[in-house]
């Protein structure tokens, strides 16, 4: 199993392991702050039944107040002794808890959370404890934490409500409403603004959903518009699953919608929100190609061209609703030196230098202050690197000044060398300009410089100084040098960049290729959309040798590698309404499911380096919600390795 290349580099520091490469300092993604939602693994019976009981959980969250009167002389008590079974569902975000409850005759005895879907959890460590002494869901929430404690609440009351007799899956049916026939305008907030919608209600359904305005990001949180207006009308209410990868965006469409159901007078506004659809699982799928690819983002997308440009069919499944994994969500530029565009030490003074396919274009200029830093990089000392020094020196992330003093990793050694050959003509040329007042010179830029940055500027410490952490050098090695092909490849399927080596903050060094778009069968898409998925989608699909048998599964989430004989020869997994999904690959199963930024808990667990005072359980992720771990745990599962794990990048 092997990764494919994505279109970014890592020089401060990296997160590598053999599936993916995560996104990290010197990219210049730029990404949205998302809250992450963790994906339960579950069997197509238990998704069944956690969707009834979560449609009426709203309904079923009766106060307990009502019932406390039945009591008295010879009374039975308020419960049936016993462990029920309750989930509760947050009406914002659509997320679920799953608890059980122990009862006595008239008191909670305990709260037990079985499984939850939250990124925020501090609820469940400190409310059932609340619960259990006011013998009662009338506490108080924590704060910040409103839909967790509410949908806490929620799943408490359910299982006091079977203890009571009564029951937690009545017929599931929607409950049948009423309202002032006519269109009104609902607002929601979605990740990046304002969401408004027109709703058209006739006096006992909805009729017609339309989005007027959104903020939202597209082929990111849109596809929540394309999917939900049908659902949402067809059950006569907003209780409809979250679009998987789309939670804000699905969250604002419901209070959009519920907001126009309020201004049109709904007869239960609660019930309105409890409505929901029965989704009932298909047929099983089974289908067996050369290639599966686990992930359809930057890295998923473009293995799955090449694959398929090698003449091989293809399967792609990805559990989001579309396409761009965190790509989309990315500056979008990638890091790789353009050689015609930089200084040539056989011809120094050229203007102009020309591109691969002949044509010619500017050199790039920089400012006389790089020539610094190739300075530092040609007296670097070459001795073994010592760590000891640090136990007497404050480490400094980024004082490659200090850094230098202190030599080099054994394996990076020669790198070194040849960079230092590389520099020196470089800088015989370029001072003396500089003396004369030259205030920018041609750029220099090469691979072992790219090499040797990514090194350095990921260079790190363990929290308490017991190791070094940096890139795995053949790892490192292998990306710089293949991700020299990638430009030329996207161009060849239709994308476009600008021709230019840029900089960003955070990065090291002046070398980002920027996206213009891609031209597709004489049509212009512009952005990251086109450059990175437009242009792979149409190899895939349209113009590999093996379009017309390829195929790219949405909303289908994998969930076990297949084993036989002691390789990897497929895939199973779940689509959104519980139909199993069984693939077999001839060839092999590419895993470009990426890392696990959205996953907090894993976080922690695989830290070495950042204090409890600066990663903790409440820290977001600026990586997209579906960045789960999914991938690495499958490989896990099956024996694979990983590494760089316990360096996480705060920003």
């Amino acid at each position: 199993m092997v990764s494919a290349l994505m279109p970014v580099s890592f020089e401060s520091s990296l997160i590598f392991i053999y599936i993916h490469l995560d996104p990290v300092s010197d990219t210049e993604f730029i990404l949205i702050i998302t809250e992450y939602v963790k994906l339960l693994t579950l069997g197509k019976e238990r998704i069944m039944k956690k969707l009834c009981t979560a449609v009426l959980s709203a309904v079923m969250a009766v106060s307990l107040l009502g019932c406390s009167g039945q009591g008295g002389s010879g009374s039975a008590g308020k419960y049936t002794a016993g462990t029920y079974t309750g989930t509760g569902k947050s009406d914002k975000f659509g997320h679920t808890v799953t608890v059980e409850v122990t009862v006595s005759a008239d008191k909670i005895e305990k709260i037990e959370i079985k499984e939850e879907d939250f990124d925020y959890d501090q609820p469940f460590d400190s409310m059932p404890d609340a619960i259990v002494k006011a013998n009662g869901t009338e506490v108080d929430n924590v704060s910040n934490a409103t839909e967790t404690s509410n949908a806490l609440k929620a799943a408490v009351d359910d299982a006091l409500n079977q203890a009571q007799g009564k029951s937690s899956a009545d017929s599931g049916e929607a409950k049948a409403l009423t309202f002032k026939a006519g269109t009104y305008t609902g607002k929601g907030e979605g990740y990046n603004g304002p969401v408004e919608a027109s709703v058209t209600f006739s006096e006992s359904k909805i009729e017609k959903i339309e989005i007027t305005s959104s903020l939202e990001t597209e082929h990111v949180g849109t596809p929540a518009f394309d999917l939900l207006p049908e659902q949402i009308i067809a059950a006569n209410g907003t209780g409809v699953d979250v679009i998987s990868g789309a939670t804000f965006s699905t969250a604002a469409l419901k209070a959009a919608v519920n907001d126009a159901a309020e201004q049109a007078g709904v007869s239960d506004l609660n019930a309105f929100k409890a409505n929901t659809v029965e989704v009932k699982a298909k047929d099983p799928i089974e289908k067996t190609v050369d290639v599966v690819v686990v992930g359809a983002g930057g890295a998923g997308m473009a293995a799955a061209a090449q694959a398929a440009q090698d003449g091989n069919t293809v399967i792609v499944i990805e559990k989001n609703a579309e396409i761009g994994g965190n790509t989309l969500v990315s500056g979008g530029q990638y890091q790789s030196v353009m050689p015609y565009l930089c200084w040539e030490e056989s011809n120094p003074d050229a203007t102009t230098g020309k591109k691969y396919d002949g044509t010619e274009w500017p050199k790039q200029m920089a400012p006389a202050s790089t020539v610094d830093e190739l300075k530092l990089i040609a007296n670097w000392s070459e001795k073994p690197f010592d760590p000891d020094y640090y136990k007497d020196h404050e480490f400094v992330a980024g004082d490659t000044a200090d850094l230098a003093k202190n030599g080099v990793h054994a394996e990076y050694l020669a790198t070194l060398q040849a960079l230092k050959k590389e520099i020196a003509p470089y800088l015989a040329w370029a001072e003396p300009k500089i003396k004369a007042g030259a205030t920018e010179v041609t750029l220099f830029s090469t691979l072992n410089l790219h090499i040797f940055q990514t090194y350095y500027g990921g260079l790190r410490p363990t929290a308490d100084m017991s190791e070094w952490m940096y890139g795995d050098f053949d790892l490192v090695s292998q990306f710089i040098k293949d991700g020299q092909d990638l430009k030329p490849w996207l161009e060849a399927q239709g994308g476009k960049f600008k021709e230019d080596q840029q900089t960003l903050i955070g990065a090291l060094w002046y070398r980002e290729n920027e996206f213009a778009g891609a031209v597709i069968d004489g049509e212009e898409i512009g952005g990251r959309w086109g450059t990175y998925f437009m242009a792979p989608k149409n190899t895939l699909l349209k113009t590999s040798p093996t379009a017309s048998s390829n195929e790219i599964m949405l909303r289908t989430d994998a969930k076990n590698l297949i084993v036989e004989d002691g390789k990897v020869t497929g895939v199973k997994a779940v689509q959104y309404d519980g139909t199993e999904v069984t693939l077999h690959a001839n060839k092999g199963v590419i895993l470009a499911t990426g890392g696990f930024a959205a996953n907090i808990e894993e976080v922690l667990e695989y830290n070495q380096y950042w204090d409890s005072a600066y990663l903790t359980k409440s820290t977001k992720t600026t990586n997209r919600s579906s960045l789960q771990g999914d991938g690495i745990k499958m490989g896990e599962e099956v024996g694979a390795d990983t590494t760089g794990m316990n360096f996480t990048q705060l920003m």
